[in-house]
């Protein structure tokens, strides 16, 4: 049997977030829990929808539970090297009900819905599937109506499988930078040749690196295979959608910069020695770690470097720098079987 725990009730990680510093522009609906155990559960809740004339209702938070947990349950993999990352974004509507419950059978065809642009995506060799975020989209939905929203990240470019053996629980610190880099461009600074990473995103990775990923228990079947639940979205970009907001005034061109005369947009060729990118690895893993729930870990850090145009050096670009997409999420290990759906 499942059962919803209140905000509230959650145990955090740290501190409760801050009114000044962390907003939600929507109603967090994403509090669903089960109480036994992941794989079980989110299998007999995929199993249910097989029978058309058993379907009945169902409460907002289990719905978004299902449909997140099911998407990434049956897409679940080990994690991937790769150049890049996108994102799909799409939008279903149910019928709202009395005490804010939807159909079953209007869950079960945004399911077919979403699982088949999932498919469609990977058609391609240079295209594999990530995580999925679904979420409530407060912004459309109404007495009458409730919109889904969902969030599809892929790896894309050139996409290796890591393999289980990188599974682990064990975090290092944050590694040092190696060479002195531009703020706003893929390059080192005595050197011509640009790499394949934006300096910001490479920074952003030295963060990653030591945050906490892969939580509970490492099972002890070979392989295993991590799926996703309660996918969270940041960005410290205003409109960005779910909008939930993550402090980044102490990024790079920022107003709350570490490094004194880096506050304000700066020229893409603003040189960091290795000391200041190390400074803002730290201020990134500060950032994402007040955001982390207890037994959360970091799927991803997307960072965006924000260029302009117009400014004090018209003939330099300048750029400060955003957090794109920071998700985070609660993971399940895959050991069972998938099951055979027939809807699917």
């Amino acid at each position: 049997m499942l059962f919803s725990c209140s905000k509230e009730e959650q145990d955090l990680r740290q501190a409760p977030y801050l009114s000044d510093t962390f907003a939600f522009g929507e109603e967090d609906y994403e509090i669903y829990d089960p109480m036994g155990d992941l794989e079980d559960e989110i299998v007999a809740a995929l199993m249910h929808f097989e029978d058309d004339n058993g379907l009945g209702t169902t409460d907002i938070n289990r719905g978004i539970w299902t449909l997140e947990t099911g998407l990434n349950y049956l897409h679940g993999n080990l994690p991937h090297t790769h150049d890049s990352m996108y994102t799909v974004n799409l939008q279903v509507e149910f019928e709202r009900l009395e005490d804010d419950m939807v159909y079953e059978a209007e869950l079960k065809q945004a399911l077919i819905l979403w699982n088949a642009a999932i498919g469609n995506e990977e058609l391609t060799q240079y295209v594999k599937f990530a995580s999925a975020d679904v979420y409530f989209d407060e912004e459309f939905s109404n007495s009458e109506s409730i919109f889904f929203g969902i969030r599809l990240s892929f790896f894309t470019g050139v996409v290796t499988e890591d393999g289980a053996d990188n599974l682990t629980l064990t975090i290092p610190s944050i590694p040092s930078a190696d060479a002195t880099r531009f703020a706003g461009t893929k390059n080192t600074c005595n050197t011509s040749g640009p790499s394949s990473i934006y300096n910001a995103q490479r920074i952003a990775n030295q963060a990653f690196a030591a945050l906490p990923k892969y939580t509970g228990p490492l099972p002890t079947s070979n392989p295993v295979v991590p799926f996703f639940t309660n996918v969270r979205d940041y960005s410290s970009m205003p409109g960005t959608s779910p909008h939930r907001l993550i402090n980044g005034s102490v990024l790079f061109g920022k107003s709350n910069a570490p490094i004194a005369g880096q506050t304000t947009p700066q020229s893409i060729y603003t040189c960091l020695s290795i000391q200041e990118q190390n400074t803002y690895a730290q201020e990134i893993y500060d950032a994402v770690d007040q955001i982390l729930w207890k037994h959360y870990g970091v799927m991803h850090i997307q960072m965006e470097v924000d260029k302009h145009t117009i400014g004090t050096s018209p003939n330099i670009p300048l750029c400060n720098w955003e957090f794109l997409q920071v998700r985070t999420a609660f993971n399940g290990w895959l050991t069972n079987n998938i099951p055979t759906l027939s809807y699917l």
